[in-house]
């Protein structure tokens, strides 16, 4: 179980900025936050949630979309992952990687299922003139 330091909301702000250089700005959506967990915004876009901007507990934050996504009558969500260790990533968010495939671009795509409800997802990098490369990540509920 994740255990984290309670902070206020602007705190847990000034963490995210620090951590991803992008300015803390709530979309038009949904901005779920608690002291000890952090924050997630959510926003509808097509047929699917998206996780616009979250710190704190990933996992629990990913549990969080889940059920929102599931009680708004969704079926996909997506998030975005700035992190360069992919495989980690997706390992912690209970993921099984399945299939991995090359690009042009020498980037991976990973196919990957969850290990408990084996609905499956993908891990599609882009790349950003900027930051190198990120991955859109999005998976079933």
């Amino acid at each position: 179980m994740y255990v984290g330091k309670a902070r206020t909301l602007e705190e847990w702000a000034d963490l995210y900025e620090k951590k991803t250089g992008e300015k803390f700005k709530p979309k038009n959506g949904v901005l779920f936050y608690l002291p000890d967990r952090g924050f997630a915004s959510f926003v509808a876009y097509k047929d699917m949630i998206i996780a616009c901007q979250v710190c704190g507990d990933g996992l629990f934050w990913r549990h969080v979309a889940e059920i929102f996504a599931i009680e708004r009558g969704f079926h996909h969500l997506g998030a975005i992952c700035i992190r360069k260790n992919i495989k980690g990533y997706l390992r912690t968010f209970g993921w099984e990687i399945t299939k991995e495939e090359i690009l042009d671009n020498k980037c991976i795509f990973y196919h990957f299922k969850d290990k408990f409800t084996k609905k499956k997802g993908q891990a599609n990098p882009i790349t950003n003139a900027k930051k190198g490369y990120y991955y859109c990540i999005t998976w079933e509920v």
